[in-house]
């Protein structure tokens, strides 16, 4: 029974190195076993002025010329696709583009967190846009659009 705990523990805990960040690099095991874990995910973060229901991202590869809408009228449809290539990830509220993330991604299954950031204050909105992972990208700044053209 000793035996059973210690597999059952040195499982647990070489898990948690394995599955660490860190180690999503490449192309590689360890790399399609982070994929299937995490996937690529989207956080969408607004303040209560924003109507999520105005507000729609489309994932797009220049390589294949194609696109998937992945966020639309409040809710999260479609999962960021694994593809390798120029990526874009387009963000419109009310129908005009507030925002983009270009994205370069060298290897098709490595597993990225794409946070986006939309606020509104004193009548404009406000867009920010971040990659977290082996191809990370952050948006050189915050683009700012009069809330009165939307």
């Amino acid at each position: 029974m000793n035996i059973v705990k210690n597999i059952l523990l040195y499982t647990c805990i070489s898990s948690i190195f394995v599955l660490h960040p860190g180690l999503n690099k490449g192309n590689n095991f360890i790399t399609e076993l982070q994929y299937l874990v995490y996937g690529n995910s989207l956080e969408l973060l607004t303040n209560s002025e924003i109507n999520t229901n105005k507000l729609s991202i489309v994932w797009q590869s220049v390589e294949e010329n194609s696109e998937v809408i992945i966020y639309r009228l409040g809710e999260e449809i479609n999962k960021i696709p694994s593809a390798t290539g120029e990526q874009k990830l387009v963000v419109y509220y009310n129908n005009r583009i507030i925002g983009k993330i270009d994205h370069y991604k060298s290897t098709k299954n490595q597993a990225h967190k794409y946070l986006l950031s939309i606020n509104s204050k004193s009548d404009a909105v406000f867009f920010k846009g971040e990659v977290i992972g082996p191809s990370a990208f952050k948006s050189p700044a915050t683009t700012t659009l009069p809330l009165a053209s939307l």
